[in-house]
């Protein structure tokens, strides 16, 4: 159930951030980029080498040589969904303070998944109360 509910809380995110599309990128009501934001998890460009790094830190701290996923590129929009899943997740897990939250996410607390979605993915959830409130439908509705 753990890795279950832990697909359920990237799918969310994923819901959320992109409506699943990987080619989706912000955009203001004039037709203009909005951000650097792109692929399923919106990654912005500066947070990409993070998130490579993080997943390899994750796997380092546990001891344990990180499966290959090749030569990783920069842009988000040419990840696979797989790549997409391990990064996000892999950039979840390295955030201080997430623990307590993905052991309740792992047991299914949909309250968990929005407060993770706000603190450690979403970049400003005060500026948009709007995706707040997507996040909440979307999480509780799993």
């Amino acid at each position: 159930a753990f890795m279950e509910n832990m697909m359920l809380f990237a799918f969310g995110t994923e819901e959320i951030e992109s409506s699943h599309r990987k080619m989706a990128v912000p955009r203001r009501r004039d037709g203009s980029l909005a951000s650097s934001a792109k692929g399923f998890y919106q990654f912005v460009d500066e947070s990409v080498p993070m998130a490579i790094r993080a997943r390899k830190n994750v796997y380092d701290e546990a001891g344990v040589v990180p499966p290959s996923l090749g030569n990783i590129s920069k842009n988000p929009q040419d990840w696979t969904q797989d790549v997409s899943d391990v990064l996000f997740l892999g950039n979840i897990f390295s955030k201080p303070g997430s623990d307590k939250f993905l052991r309740k996410i792992g047991a299914g607390d949909r309250q968990a998944m929005v407060e993770a979605y706000e603190r450690f993915h979403h970049t400003d959830p005060e500026s948009q109360p709007g995706t707040n409130a997507r996040a909440i439908k979307i999480f509780k509705s799993q």
